[in-house]
Formats: C-alpha cells, sequence, structure tokens
C-alpha cells in the first residue's frame, strides 16, 4: 500500500532552491549544510548577512559599498573643516592702497575715515594701539596718524607741508607719521596677515624715509634701489620666507614718512652695503633724536 504521509524533510531541505537559509517564524536565520553545486561539483555555504544588510547573495558586495560611502563622508567632512581656514589665509591685497571706499566730500580741511574704508585688508596701529581713524588729505603738524592722500587733493595751504604727489602710482598713497600720541611719542604701523607668493624673492616699494618692514616679527633689510627726486624705491630680500603664511609690517619712525606701490617680485636685491646700513641707521638716530625735542 502506497504510503500517503508526506516524506521527513531532511537538512538540506532547509533552505531554499538558491541554497540560502530560510527564516523561521521568529525571523531568525539559522545555518544550512553545504550544497552541492551542479555547476562545480563543489560544496559552497550560503552567505550570511546581517538584518540590516541586504539579502542576496553577494553581501560582501553591499559592505563594500557601505564601506566605500562611509568614507566618502568622512574625506568630505574633513574637506569642510580644512578649506575655510585655507581660504581664509587668502593673498596680500591693497597694495597700492587704491581699494578705499566711502570717500569723505572734497573739503580745504582734509577729512577722517574708519581704517576699513580707508585702507581694507590693512590693520593700523599707533604704537601698539589699533587705530581708531585714518586722517584723509590732512598733514597732522606733530601727532601720531596715519594717513590716506588723493594725488589731487587741495588741502594744504603751504608748500612745505605739500606731500610728494609724484610718488603715486596711481590715484592713492599713504602717510605714516611718527609723533605725539599721548603721554608720549609713537610710531606708526600698517600690518596685513597673508600668504606670500611661492615664488618671491624681494618686497620693494616707493618711500621718502627709511620704513621697518618685518614678516612674523622678522626685521627686513632694506637698499635704495633707485632714487627719485622726492622718493627712493626701497628693496629687501624676502626669499626665505618664500609661501609661508605671515604678518607683513611696515612702521615709520619718521614724521614724514610716504609710502606706496608695494610688490613682491621674482627679482633678487643686493644684500645691504656697510654704507647703507650706516645712512639708514643714521636716518633712524636723528628721527629718535628729533622725537626726544
Amino acid at each position: 500500500m502506497t504510503s500517503t504521509q508526506p516524506p521527513a524533510t531532511s537538512q538540506l531541505d532547509s533552505t531554499n532552491e538558491l541554497g540560502e537559509n530560510e527564516a523561521d517564524e521568529n525571523h531568525e536565520w539559522k545555518p544550512a549544510l553545504p550544497l552541492l553545486t551542479a555547476e562545480t561539483g563543489c560544496h559552497r555555504w550560503p552567505v550570511f548577512a546581517d538584518k540590516n544588510a541586504s539579502r542576496n547573495r553577494n553581501g560582501k558586495l553591499d559592505q563594500t559599498r557601505n564601506n566605500m560611502k562611509h568614507n566618502l563622508l568622512i574625506k568630505l567632512c574633513l574637506f569642510f573643516l580644512i578649506m575655510p581656514d585655507a581660504f581664509a589665509q587668502g593673498i596680500f591685497q591693497n597694495l597700492g592702497f587704491e581699494a578705499a571706499q566711502n570717500i569723505p566730500a572734497p573739503s580745504v580741511f582734509g577729512g577722517y575715515m574708519s581704517p576699513s574704508d580707508a585702507l581694507p585688508g590693512w590693520s593700523c596701529y599707533i604704537g601698539t594701539n589699533q587705530a581708531s581713524f585714518v586722517t584723509y588729505n590732512l598733514i597732522a603738524l606733530d601727532s601720531a596718524t596715519i594717513g590716506l592722500i588723493s594725488v589731487d587733493s587741495t588741502s594744504y595751504s603751504t608748500e612745505s607741508f605739500q606731500p610728494p604727489s609724484d610718488i603715486a602710482v596711481g590715484r592713492y598713497y599713504l602717510s605714516l607719521q611718527y609723533g605725539f600720541s599721548g603721554p608720549g611719542y609713537d610710531a606708526v604701523s600698517i600690518a596685513q596677515t597673508a600668504q606670500l607668493p611661492a615664488n618671491i624673492h624681494s618686497i620693494q616699494f616707493r618711500g621718502t624715509y627709511p620704513l621697518s618692514i618685518s614678516f612674523n616679527g622678522t626685521s627686513i633689510p632694506l637698499v635704495v634701489l633707485s632714487s627719485q627726486t622726492d622718493y627712493n624705491i626701497y628693496g629687501g630680500d624676502m626669499s626665505q620666507f618664500a609661501g609661508q603664511t605671515g604678518d607683513l609690517a611696515i612702521t615709520s619712525y619718521s614724521h614724514f614718512a610716504y609710502l606706496d606701490a608695494i610688490q613682491f617680485s621674482t627679482q633678487s636685491v643686493p644684500e645691504p652695503s656697510g654704507l647703507a646700513l650706516f645712512v639708514i641707521g643714521f636716518g633712524m638716530l636723528y628721527c629718535h633724536s628729533w622725537r626726544l625735542k
């Protein structure tokens, strides 16, 4: 008599036709015996995946994709953390002092501007304190001031106070007036923090008196590259700082010092001679003795 009872379920029946694990009523996954495949004649074990992974025969591919996404997310986070600082460093700007904005109306008495309007990109100092204003077309008699001067100014009533307008390359140039400030006399300076060009060899500028140039607190010796009627072109070696980010400071110890056309050059400058250093030192000493009078 033929039996009507169903055949006993073997352990091989615990897997489906693909050899993958079947879930019980509690959705728990149980291992199966290795399967003998017709294609290769070899045994293989079914692929196991956790409950959060895709349940297919290529679980390793899913895991690889997840790792790639995770690594990409980390790289994006690092990019957005690092790049703002890189962009914030920037390059030096407004080296010719032509970026002034909100210029005061013309006046025979000159005017006053905020440092951010007069010299965008630069910080202004009287001694070690930040300046609260910058004069416009105005020369002080003995006060320590920083001033922006236009070549078409009519603010000067006497020839003795007429600044050398031929020093200007554009419309504006700068006056740096060492002088009286509060209880004593102070030097004046402008400073800017940015990145130097990678191929820089020297800094050059137009000036009437020797100025003190420093980068990150290191003094830059200057030489006179050429002499004009009312100003000199100065240069200093900065090759050792090429590509670096730091603070460029320009300080005046003279009451009638004018400045314009700062530029970073790929040209080298000669080393200061003993005579040049003597002349520059004597000039600073003279300014110091004038301060004590």
